[in-house]
């Protein structure tokens, strides 16, 4: 005979719903799935040349970015010529190594540049 058997039969009832209950409960406390927002990184694209000799009606690919390839992957966010896909708020960064620490003027030979997304020129 146990220890329970010695209670009266509505204290077992009460026992045997409160471990019903906590059941219920611990399963409806189970982790759920909140979806969030689309998150993208930024894409940080280097310009390694001061010419302006791209034609996007004629693109081809020299191993050099100029300004107006960045700034078409950044607003179109795919790989332009040299440049890399851009991706959302970018970063446009000139190679210390090309223009030093002079200032170079960057003259523009084709239609002006157009920004159309969110974008970061540093240099």
């Amino acid at each position: 005979m146990s220890l329970f058997d010695t209670f009266p039969g509505s204290f077992h009832r009460k026992l045997n719903q409160r471990r019903k209950q906590s059941k219920q409960r611990r399963r409806r406390s189970l982790l759920g799935f909140e979806g969030l927002e689309d998150r993208r990184l930024l894409a940080t694209i280097q310009v390694t040349s001061a010419l302006d000799n791209f034609d996007p009606s004629a693109p081809t690919t020299d191993g050099l970015v100029t300004l107006r390839e960045a700034l078409l992957a950044a607003n179109s966010d795919t790989a332009v010529g040299d440049a890399p896909a851009g991706s959302g708020a970018d970063v446009i960064t000139f190679d210390s190594t090309v223009f030093g620490t002079t200032k170079q003027r960057i003259t523009l030979s084709g239609t002006e540049l157009t920004i159309g997304s969110a974008v970061t020129i540093l240099g």
